[in-house]
């Protein structure tokens, strides 16, 4: 028996569609078979192959029997069912395997919760949707996938301008460009950096590093612009500001800095962006021989789940990310049952979790 070979855009949602597929045409009736015999047959990863069962079981087409395999649960028809199922499509830069941990669960839960709601979800990645040359890929990708509505993650304005002006169903899940009017999801990022810039000043600190990445994407730029305007209101003017911005690998991480704790601004509490390059300023100070939060404070925005493992723990922004899925398939639902959303946007304050990272200035 030879499968089709799914193309490398979307391996994990094609993987899945054509095993669906194959039990539609009642290929397999009871049993789906072995995950070996799936990857030499789709020549793909066996990881590959377990993200697309997975994404089978969250839509109860399969599940899963310890000892056995797969067992199939639910049957595919053609006809009036199968004509009038709506499809949504994930879009995301990377795929879940390379993506940082909290939008792998964000991407997991509205799967999940798409599924539940009767949806057919599919996830479409790749960095080629969201460079300066993007348009010509979503044209080919949305004139191939006929999605009824499509979900943003982790957008820049380049891809929300692309969709807007195509009038293209979908919600952004994140922040959207202020010129672009998207249905959208996001947390209050202006009030999350005003927060931070606060707890920081009200603990004594007036020399503040912040460590963003060099791609901006809406987000991260309403949080550097609300974290510098808060700064500068401080009082008397006397808190200052220093803005790192470098590419997100460690050894541009680390180049910089070195050439932050080398020069004479000396910060007492760095405000990171990225959750992933505050790991690596907190264990570049830590080799260094300086004491968090005694020498200097660190403070990041959304917490991955694994920060609580680090000491001392990380003061950071987490939210529900249950509730984020829920609030952005409210919005899919209504836009493709009515072609319009009763509110364009949904904020959601994350909660601030305390930690040990962010103390008093004891200078």
């Amino acid at each position: 028996m030879s499968l089709p070979v799914p193309q490398k855009s979307s391996l994990v949602s094609q993987c899945a569609a054509i095993i669906r597929e194959q039990i539609r045409i009642g290929e397999w009736k009871d049993w789906l078979p072995s995950e070996r015999y799936l990857t030499e047959k789709l020549r793909v990863s066996r990881n590959t192959v377990r993200f697309a069962l997975l994404e089978l079981k969250e839509a109860e087409v399969v599940e899963s029997v310890r000892g056995k395999g797969y067992r199939i649960t639910m049957e595919e028809q053609e006809g009036e069912n199968r004509s009038t199922e709506k499809t949504i499509g994930i879009l995301a830069p990377e795929p879940t395997e390379q993506a940082r941990p909290y939008i792998v669960l964000e991407i997991e839960s509205l799967r999940a919760l798409g599924a539940r709601m009767g949806f057919k979800v599919g996830l479409f990645s790749g960095k080629h949707y969201f460079g300066a040359n993007c348009g010509r890929n979503l044209e080919r990708l949305t004139s191939s996938q006929k999605c009824d509505c499509w979900i943003l993650v982790f957008s820049n304005a380049r891809v929300q301008r692309w969709f807007s002006a195509r009038r293209i169903h979908c919600v952004v899940s994140g922040h959207c460009d202020p010129s672009i009017k998207l249905p959208c999801v996001s947390a209050d990022f202006r009030a999350l950096a005003t927060h931070a810039a606060g707890r920081m000043l009200s603990l004594g600190h007036r020399r503040i590093c912040y460590v963003q990445g060099a791609v901006a994407n809406p987000g991260s730029r309403e949080v550097a612009n609300a974290f510098e305007e808060a700064v500068a209101k401080s009082k008397g003017g006397a808190a200052k500001l220093m803005v790192v911005t470098c590419e997100s690998d460690v050894a541009a991480v680390v180049r910089s800095l070195k050439r932050v704790m080398d020069g004479d601004f000396h910060p007492t509490a760095f405000f990171v962006l990225n959750p992933m390059m505050f790991l690596t300023v907190f264990s570049f100070l830590s080799r260094q021989g300086v004491r968090i939060p005694e020498d200097v404070s660190l403070v990041t925005t959304f917490g991955d789940p694994f920060l609580a493992h680090l000491t001392p723990e990380p003061t950071r922004y987490v939210y529900d990310i249950k509730n984020w899925g829920t609030l952005i398939l409210e919005q899919v639902r209504e836009l493709v049952e009515k072609g319009s959303v009763s509110r364009r946007s949904d904020s959601l304050m994350p909660d601030f979790v305390k930690g040990g990272s962010l103390a008093k200035c004891r200078e």
